[in-house]
Order: C-alpha cells, then sequence, then structure tokens
C-alpha cells in the first residue's frame, strides 16, 4: 500500500473545473490514485477553500457535488484542524 497523498484546494477545483488549464493532469492523477486505492487526505480548510472557489465561479451545485465526493469515506480522509494541529503545523514552518 503507497503513503497517503494530500489534496490541495487547487487539486479539488482542478477536477471540478472542465475549464482549469490543469484539469487533465488533475484527473489522470486522482483516477490512478483510485485504482491503487491510495489513501487521500485534505483538511477541513482546503476543503472549505475548494468549496468558496468552487461555488463563485461554477455555483452551488457543482460546490455540493464536490463536497459530496470530499466527504465520501471511502474516498478521502477529511482532517479537521483544531488549534494543536495547527500549532504543531506552525512549528514545523
Amino acid at each position: 500500500m503507497s503513503a497517503p497523498v494530500f489534496v490541495d484546494a487547487s487539486a479539488w477545483v482542478a477536477i471540478t473545473n472542465r475549464k482549469d488549464r490543469n484539469r487533465g493532469d488533475a484527473v489522470k492523477i486522482f483516477q490512478r490514485l483510485l485504482s491503487t486505492q491510495t489513501a487521500l487526505v485534505t483538511t477541513n480548510g482546503t476543503a472549505y477553500e475548494a468549496l468558496t472557489i468552487v461555488k463563485s465561479h461554477l455555483g452551488f451545485g457543482q460546490a455540493e457535488r464536490l463536497w459530496q465526493r470530499i466527504t465520501s469515506r471511502a474516498i478521502v480522509e477529511l482532517v479537521a484542524v483544531d488549534e494543536q494541529i495547527e500549532s504543531d503545523a506552525l512549528k514545523l514552518f
């Protein structure tokens, strides 16, 4: 089994927005990760950023579909960033 992969907001936007210049690559990578059952990880802040961008550019329906994809536990581990995680991340930074 391969190591988990963090999915950032730009990747979520690219796989959702057909006009995104990175869509082709993003979809190929996403499909490859799914086919190899690689664990995908994202944070609540990352998800909210992607949802905001998608909603503003593509509308509520697309944002809702993205949220369903992100919250599908079979696909993605959604990590809630709390104060301790944020503090630890800032120390690493």
